[in-house]
């Protein structure tokens, strides 16, 4: 009896020896989960799709609940744009805007942050396709940055399509 509790705890030690052990350069997962106007969490790469454009449609309200119990730091990118120039993009993220410039990440100077346990408000963060003349379709991402401006974790990653 004794040899199978030195051998159980020998295997003890040695599994938990092998763990990987977080390093300050170790990825960390983004603290935020993003949510449709009515309060539905939105899966990663989802693509929202609008018929008409704006005034009368095509606006795409998001919401960001913060997981965690810290501020988080928050930006946006056009990872890429098709059949229309990111120049037809409007969007508030805390700022507003008017035109995507493909690869920059908003807001260009500081972060959108958002407290602990927190919700964005309705009408922060939204999307609008103007002067549509066809299809279109952007590739956008919102992702976490610490201190530093170092992304956290995996980015979200939605397309906004407007097929007339």
């Amino acid at each position: 009896m004794k040899k199978i509790w030195i051998i159980l705890l020998a295997l003890a030690v040695f599994s938990t020896s092998c763990k990987k052990k977080a390093t300050s350069g170790e990825e960390q997962s983004a603290h935020f989960v993003v949510k449709d106007e009515t309060g539905n969490k939105v899966e990663n790469n989802h693509t929202f799709t609008f018929r008409t454009a704006a005034p009368q449609g095509g606006v795409l309200n998001l919401l960001i609940t913060n997981t965690s119990a810290s501020t988080i730091h928050l930006k946006t990118k056009l990872i890429s744009v098709s059949g229309a120039s990111g120049q037809d993009m409007e969007f508030c993220f805390g700022n507003c805007y008017i035109g995507m410039q493909q690869g920059t990440a908003y807001p260009q100077n500081g972060t959108f942050d958002l407290n602990g346990n927190a919700t964005s408000q309705p009408g922060e963060i939204h999307f609008i396709n103007h002067f549509a003349n066809g299809q279109a379709e952007y590739t956008i991402e919102i992702y976490e940055v610490d201190n530093s401006g170092n992304q956290i974790g995996d980015a979200f990653t939605f397309k906004y399509q407007y097929t007339p």
